[in-house]
């Protein structure tokens, strides 16, 4: 069959489809390009057929700088430490953590910890709503000579009100945090050769919370920012979280009986994303969820994700714990998982 297709092509008979042509060395802008739905048609590698080429493939770095920045609360600290460790154990030279609360006793215990390592850490005070707080991260970050390679944007602030209740003070604590602070490390890192930059979502902005409108649309926002980043060029991920257990605002809402995910099945989670370099992806658990699992019967936004879910059980057996992602149709790099336990 492939060679009745060759001969089609060969004659005329079959059009070619449009390509665009990059040599076997620029393969990392092709798929660059291809990631940012920049292309029409198919991106071709080519291969020389006669005479030396040379090419590299990137080595994992194991010394390399992160900025990171959590939110503003005392506990905030403890999810931006927990993926801090998680860093520096993979390698990471040097990691500029921000706050802009200073750390508490636990907080600098953690980061101690960090720092036997291997690590260089270094703590910034500082609000990442104002510009010039992204900047220092940057400067601080760059100091030893180390490039920044990595960006991962935590920073929120979630106050709760029902429509009735919500005021503009109120969208703007929520709002500031998240789309401010995004566009400040953006701008900021504009000239660093960037492996990856990660701004934590919400799921909240995936199915909806009640009361937590204003949240749901600073995250719709960073969610965009994503896309638009990746248009650009740019590496960009955006991860829609559920609640986390034992770290955050999570752990409340956990101990109230909600199911979150447990801190090393996220950081596994984080770092595999990157690793595939998603896009999008909303992360969070479902089964057990008795509001979640209503809303999956009847939204109508659910429709295209019911079939994954009646697929869980055959998968509970995974490690490290069970997992079902779909991709959404004509949207490349965008999936939502939803982990499950079992009993």
């Amino acid at each position: 069959m492939l060679s009745t297709v060759y001969q089609l092509v060969a004659d005329g008979s079959l059009p070619m489809p449009e390509t665009t042509h990059y040599p076997l060395a620029d393969a990392a802008t092709a798929i660059r390009v291809m990631s940012g739905a920049q292309h029409t048609g198919k991106l071709v590698l080519d291969i020389p057929h006669t005479g030396p080429a040379e090419w590299w493939f990137r080595r994992h770095r194991r010394r390399c700088s992160a900025a990171t920045a959590p939110t503003s609360s005392p506990v905030a600290w403890r999810p931006g430490l927990f993926l801090a460790e998680k860093m520096a154990a993979a390698g990471c030279g040097r990691i500029v953590l921000s706050s802009r609360s200073q750390p508490t006793a636990e907080a600098a215990e953690a980061i101690e910890r960090i720092r036997g390592l291997g690590a260089d850490v270094v703590v910034e005070s500082g609000d990442i709503t104002e510009a010039d707080t992204a900047q220092r991260l940057v400067a601080t970050a760059t100091a030893t000579g180390l490039p920044v390679r990595g960006v991962l944007h935590l920073a929120a602030v979630i106050e709760d009100a029902t429509l009735t209740n919500i005021t503009d003070e109120l969208v703007e604590q929520d709002w500031a945090p998240k789309v401010y602070g995004a566009w400040n490390l953006h701008t900021a890192t504009a000239d660093q050769p960037l492996d990856w930059f990660c701004s934590f979502s919400s799921a909240a902005a995936l199915v909806g919370s009640p009361g937590q409108g204003a949240y749901a649309a600073a995250n719709s926002w960073l969610d965009a920012f994503t896309w638009w980043r990746r248009a650009q060029g740019l590496p960009a991920t955006a991860i829609a979280w559920g609640a986390w257990a034992e770290i955050g605002r999570a752990t409340a809402m956990a101990e109230g009986g909600a199911v979150a995910i447990d801190p090393d099945e996220g950081a596994y989670a984080f770092e595999t994303l990157l690793r595939h370099d998603r896009a999008y992806t909303g992360y969070a658990p479902i089964t057990g969820a008795p509001w979640l699992t209503a809303f999956a019967e009847l939204s109508p936004f659910a429709e295209a994700f019911r079939s994954t879910g009646q697929n869980i059980g055959a998968q509970a057996n995974s490690s490290p714990s069970s997992r079902s992602c779909r991709s959404t149709s004509g949207l490349p790099g965008f999936g939502v998982c939803f982990p499950t336990r079992s009993a």
